[in-house]
């Protein structure tokens, strides 16, 4: 077996992974726990989403990423002799995911590490990395590629048609603003129109005798993105993770915020004091004066009753009404 990276950070540093659908809240509660002195949750390395098992990312930018495939096949040649336990076929695929797994590890750490050293936090307990799950192999990539760190895995559920409705905001707000290699072009002037009104008319009721998702398959795609991500985060996070797999929904941070980002710091073993939680929270509150990052709307839950038209609750009630009430949302 090849020898491993080095290990770059504390042996005692403990890794999280914050998931959940995009707009579920996971950038809120991702700035709520970077305010915690002992985590460090700032980036979205989105190592998982980027990765399968035909993939080595390497351990530095410039040289090995430019030569990997080469790297590979001088790896696995026959005539390779620091190699020789490895030439069957069977072998040589276990060596390649050992392979693989440490070089995401390494490369992981690598780069948590130059970000710490110009940080206040430079030997924080926990690291968390905060990436929007548009996958369901988000649970199974974690535990193969970073399993060994025994890492936490918090998991962020919101009512799927609040997310549809954030979701469809956030795609017109790139249209809005030109951003068109994020967002698709206007599908007609009227279209354009439509987008426009959204944002310049924003305290206005929407029509009801006109469509709010203005592309068809928009919100079955999204609704269906929804479904997959959470019902097999919440199916193999406890059998993959135990105890370390932590389920929170957005609109308990809401409703409750000290009970509910207590007890995920009483499962992580951090202070979870009332000062402690309330610091946070006013450091985070933008209601209190914080900084609104640019990817926060209103984030109210039950707006999407503003927006919904008859025909998009059938759309939700076929796709996710009987998943979204398992998780609680009538």
């Amino acid at each position: 077996m090849a020898m491993p990276c080095p290990m770059l950070l504390p042996r005692d540093t403990r890794f999280f992974f914050l998931v959940g659908c995009m707009k579920s809240g996971t950038t809120w509660l991702m700035n709520v726990l970077d305010h915690h002195p002992d985590i460090v949750c700032r980036g979205e390395m989105h190592p998982l989403e980027k990765l399968d098992s035909a993939f080595v990312p390497p351990p530095t930018l410039e040289t090995v990423a430019q030569h990997a495939a080469a790297l590979r096949q001088w790896y696995f040649m026959p005539n390779n002799g620091w190699n020789e336990p490895y030439r069957d076929s069977i072998a040589q695929t276990k060596a390649s995911l050992a392979l693989d797994a440490d070089y995401v590890r390494f490369f992981f750490e690598w780069t948590i590490l130059r970000y710490l050293q110009r940080t206040d936090k430079s030997c924080p307990r926990f690291v968390g990395d905060k990436s929007p799950s548009h996958t369901s192999f988000t649970a199974r990539k974690i535990n193969r590629y970073f399993g060994k760190y025994q890492p936490f895995v918090v998991h962020i559920v919101r009512d799927a048609r609040d997310v549809a409705v954030s979701r469809w905001f956030h795609l017109r707000r790139m249209q809005y603003e030109g951003k068109f290699e994020f967002a698709p072009p206007f599908e007609s002037a009227g279209d354009g129109a439509a987008c426009n009104r959204l944002f310049e008319h924003a305290e206005e009721p929407w029509p009801e005798d006109e469509p709010f998702f203005h592309y068809l398959p928009f919100l079955h795609t999204v609704l269906r993105e929804w479904v997959v991500v959470n019902e097999v985060l919440a199916f193999e996070g406890p059998i993959l993770f135990g105890p370390r797999y932590v389920q929170i929904r957005y609109e308990d941070m809401k409703r409750n915020f000290a009970e509910s980002v207590g007890s995920l710091l009483d499962c992580f073993g951090l202070d979870n004091s009332r000062s402690m939680v309330e610091s946070m929270q006013l450091a985070t509150d933008v209601e209190r004066g914080a900084i609104r990052p640019a990817v926060y709307r209103e984030g109210k839950s039950g707006s999407w009753r503003r927006y919904f038209q008859h025909d998009d609750l059938e759309v939700f009630e076929k796709v996710a009404g009987q998943v979204n009430r398992t998780f609680g949302y009538e």
